[in-house]
């Protein structure tokens, strides 16, 4: 596959994470240890959208231009307007608070579904995985899971891809008509045996169905195929990926959030990125 080379496209940030693109191009990252959510514009120009003190970490843009954002720290789902108004969409679940929302994604219906890991992993895998449908009911789809961390809906909107960090594999959840898990099965290895390597991060797939999965110490950016398998092995920039997004001119440059060197990177990818509920261009 013919992807470009990797650049640096904005600096200056403590540990970069959650990128999501709004209708205009702009890209929004959260920096929790840096207490903020910058907005990068077109050219890489860096400001502060908003000051959050929550620990905000995935990301992803609302159809109606709501940035919705999982606050670990803060251990609820955050939505931001787009004059920079905050509130809380969801902070429990059968009365007890989530144990930490990692990251975020919509289904093409509206319906949010989050990551909830804790800090669980391989010995006590307690993380689980919820859906918040548009009237605001929070359901719980999965369970017993060791640190699930980004996640992304399939192309065809019956699926849901978890990644498994401490396995260092993906999850496929296939999903009902009311997008209850109804079936899950690993999908992809993406680790690469990199000593100090963590495992999967967030991720991006693009309108063919490719996967581009941040794997976080291994310095790699995996593109997995709609079967599973691992075709390609991008460099991220640094040794800590954490996630990615597809933006710019018909969404075929792939942004990559990466934590060793603070920086975002950016390459020209083959194909564009899949369109989201909510972003770049028309839905």
């Amino acid at each position: 596959m013919d992807y470009g080379e990797c650049e640096v496209f904005a600096s200056g940030f403590v540990f970069p994470e959650g990128p999501a693109f709004d209708r205009e191009g702009n890209l929004y990252i959260t920096d929790g240890k840096g207490g903020r959510i910058p907005k990068v514009d077109l050219k890489g120009k860096v400001s502060t959208f908003v000051e959050s003190d929550g620990g905000p970490n995935g990301s992803a843009f609302h159809q109606n231009g709501e940035l919705y954002v999982a606050e670990p720290e803060a251990k609820h789902i955050t939505c931001v307007s787009p004059s920079g108004q905050t509130r809380v969409v969801a902070g429990e679940f059968e009365g007890e608070p989530f144990f930490g929302p990692n990251d975020i994604t919509f289904d093409l219906l509206g319906r949010a579904f989050f990551t909830d890991p804790g800090e669980s992993n391989v010995e006590d895998p307690y993380g689980r995985v919820f859906r918040i449908d548009p009237d605001g009911t929070v359901t719980r789809i999965a369970e017993g899971m060791a640190y699930p961390n980004g996640l992304a809906i399939t192309p065809c909107g019956q699926g849901l891809i978890v990644a498994e960090t401490f396995s260092e594999k993906l999850h496929r959840f296939s999903l009902d008509a009311n997008g209850d898990a109804v079936e899950r099965e690993e999908f992809a290895y993406v680790g690469t045996g990199r000593d100090g390597e963590v495992g999967p991060d967030g991720m991006a797939f693009d309108e063919d169905g490719y996967i581009h999965v941040a794997v976080f110490g291994g310095g790699i950016v995996s593109v997995v195929s709609r079967d599973g398998e691992v075709v390609e092995q991008l460099p991220a920039g640094g040794l800590r990926p954490t996630n990615a997004a597809f933006g710019g001119p018909d969404r075929k440059t792939l942004y990559v959030t990466e934590t060793e060197n603070r920086i975002v990177t950016a390459f020209l990818a083959p194909r564009g990125g899949l369109r989201l509920f909510g972003g770049v261009g028309p839905v």
